[in-house]
């Protein structure tokens, strides 16, 4: 009989000689003599580097390292936009230039565009196309003035072309939203600009009160007390200086001698709710243009600048009654004709006139005829019209639901996402342009 003691023994043996077995059939016996690392699952709380994710596209922030997982990825190569690009098309378009996309398709481009043939001219980099654009040529045809985006809430951006040598000169640069970390701040925007003479451009800029900041209406019935400034600024961007300070939001005329504007003012937090004013250039005093007569209407909806047959500029706006829901209003617009030199008003239509013309609509997109008295474009629930003032005739421009660019002796200029076309006043295509392939 084995006792404990010898059971114990017996063990040993056998445990003493499974190591020699598997000692020498091993072919890296393990060196005892040398120390041996240990590596835990987890480090310690203190060590731990936490998950680095990659920034969201756009947001200016370098890719981090990442020290484990897949490698980061190698970023895609920089397209190569094609410089002097020609674009042939259709018909025989007016000469004018004309901002579309470049060959990417994406990048804002500017094109001489003349008969059936489009030239770029310049490439505003890191300036894409789906931005509202404001454009603008200098007195003496020299230059090109262009406002990105032209929006109330974006970052703003005001740049000027050399037409002789395609050069684009950055002037001045307005941040949307002006601290995007805390909620319901103020937003800022260049909203519209002027060119003073051949070397310098007049811009208006507004702050606008975030959020409830902001009233709904102005208590006293004048513009709503927003912080709006009106610049100077030369070719280069490097002199600028601030003119006058008024609760001013848009910029649409100087006098000859820059004593004198003619600028909008927001009188409701709806960007479409705007009155008119003539501001003094040194005592920034508003002086209303409808005086003691008040708005012929609750909405200024739509507005435009006109040129008419014998030269004379014009100022061409939409009243609209008070609204019914978005798409309807309690009476049908009516259309009035502004001299900014002297004042003068001149009601073109209103729907009490003509009987002809039936329904209550708002009108957008409006454009004067450069060749007749009595016509006009109007563009409703995204389709375009021709009415004719005097008869009270209107007509459909087709099928064509763009967005109206340009009124000339040659025809009606509409863009459609990526296509200028020219057409006639009874909506028949004349020609075409297409800039992305």
């Amino acid at each position: 009989m084995h006792t404990p003691e010898t059971k114990s023994t017996l063990m040993a043996l056998v445990a003493a000689l499974l190591i020699l077995i598997l000692s020498a059939c091993s072919p890296n016996p393990p060196q005892h003599d040398q120390q041996m690392d240990t590596v835990p699952l987890y480090p310690a709380p203190e060590t731990r580097v936490p998950t680095q994710l990659y920034p969201p596209p756009g947001s200016g922030e370098p890719t981090p390292a990442i020290t484990a997982g897949p490698p980061t990825p190698t970023p895609a190569p920089e397209v190569v936009l094609e410089e002097n690009r020609v674009v042939t098309g259709s018909g025989e378009f007016p000469r004018m230039h004309f901002v579309a996309p470049a060959s990417d398709g994406k990048t804002a481009a500017l094109y001489l565009v003349e008969k059936n043939t489009a030239t770029q001219v310049a490439i505003f980099r890191g300036r894409m196309m789906g931005e509202q654009v404001a454009s603008q040529l200098s007195p003496d045809g020299k230059r090109l003035a262009v406002l990105f985006p032209h929006d109330q809430v974006l970052d703003s951006f005001l740049e000027v072309v050399d037409l002789e040598n395609g050069n684009v000169t950055h002037l001045v640069e307005v941040v949307g939203d002006a601290l995007p970390e805390v909620k319901n701040s103020d937003f800022q925007a260049i909203t519209s600009f002027v060119w003073a003479d051949d070397q310098h451009i007049l811009y208006s800029k507004v702050t606008l009160p975030g959020g409830e900041n902001l009233p709904n209406v102005a208590e006293d019935g004048g513009p709503l007390p927003i912080q709006g400034e009106i610049w100077q600024t030369n070719l280069d961007g490097t002199q600028q200086s601030l003119l006058v300070t008024a609760p001013v939001y848009r910029l649409l005329w100087i006098s000859k001698d820059g004593s004198r504007y003619f600028v909008t003012g927001l009188i409701e937090r709806d960007w479409k709710r705007e009155d008119f004013y003539y501001l003094d250039a040194k005592s920034s005093v508003l002086e209303s243009v409808w005086g003691s007569e008040g708005r012929p209407g609750y909405y200024t909806y739509a507005l435009s600048q006109a040129t008419l047959p014998d030269g004379s500029l014009r100022l061409f706006i939409a009243y609209s009654d008070e609204p019914i829901g978005h798409t309807t209003f309690k009476e049908t617009p009516s259309f009035w004709m502004i001299d900014p030199e002297t004042g003068s008003k001149q009601i073109m239509w209103n729907g009490d006139q003509h009987d002809q013309i039936e329904g209550v609509y708002f009108p957008e997109n409006i454009f004067w005829s450069p060749t007749s008295t009595n016509k006009y474009i109007y563009k409703f629930d995204g389709q375009l019209w021709v009415k004719d003032f005097q008869i009270g005739e209107e007509t459909k421009l087709g099928e064509h639901r763009g967005w109206v660019v340009g009124w000339h002796e040659e025809g009606i200029l509409v863009k459609d996402e990526n296509l200028l076309q020219i057409i006639d006043l009874s909506g028949i295509p004349l020609g075409e342009l297409c800039f992305v392939e």
